[in-house]
């Protein structure tokens, strides 16, 4: 769920802002709303918000200090009684920041699912291997490209091209970082994560799909 703040000294704004975001079916929660910069900067103390709504005659005042953070991720819009807040180029930038909020939040659900089986980020494969099962992800459930099953082809090129190495790098890394997971694991724990009878080391395609499919499970 993408939290926002809300900023407007006019009650209709947040009404109709609120109505705007349910009949748009978006994503979105209004964790707080503020009626002046000093309200506004004391609400940005304890909260930082993934997008802003501001009144665009209230905009002034903020662009020089606290919103300074958060200007990627701040719409302004324009209250008319008799006409819509969100208009379709603030919906499609709404869109973009709830897709980005989303891949941040699969990426770190991929760090901690990683780190509960074993892997170390100290490791560069464990870092090209969460960066591969994020490609992975995008491609499937994102881009809705082809099955991705062919890790060498469809998958290692984006992480090479990344971090200007060769496929076989990549994936010599990430079998490298799953060899030290797999010595210094709790193997209870990996047997169970992967639903194994024996121990058994997991290829990088199994870790890669069983991230995949716990966290479609958990979300």
């Amino acid at each position: 769920m993408v939290k926002a703040l809300v900023i407007t000294e006019m009650i209709d704004f947040n009404k109709k802002l609120t109505n705007e975001l349910r009949e748009n079916k978006l994503n979105i929660v209004v964790d707080a709303i503020a009626s002046s910069k000093e309200e506004a900067s004391e609400v940005l103390d304890e909260f930082s918000p993934d997008i802003v709504f501001i009144d665009k005659k209230d905009m002034q005042p903020y662009n020089i200090d606290i919103l300074r953070k958060y200007s990627d991720v701040t719409i302004p819009l324009t209250y008319r009684p008799t006409r819509h807040l969100i208009r379709s180029n603030d919906l499609d930038l709404i869109n973009d920041i709830i897709k980005m909020h989303d891949i941040q939040t699969v990426k770190l659900s991929i760090v901690k699912e990683l780190e509960y089986i074993g892997y170390q980020f100290k490791y560069k494969g464990t870092h090209y291997l969460a960066d591969s099962i994020l490609e992975t992800y995008l491609q499937q459930y994102v881009r809705h490209d082809t099955m991705t099953d062919n890790l060498q082809t469809n998958v290692y090129p984006f992480i090479a091209k990344k971090y200007n190495k060769t496929i076989f790098n990549i994936k010599s890394s990430i079998g490298k970082a799953t060899d030290c997971m797999y010595c210094d694991c709790n193997m209870e724990r990996l047997n169970d994560y992967f639903q194994f009878n024996y121990d058994f080391k997991p290829t990088p395609k199994q870790v890669m799909f069983t991230v995949i499919n716990k966290i479609l499970r958990s979300n």
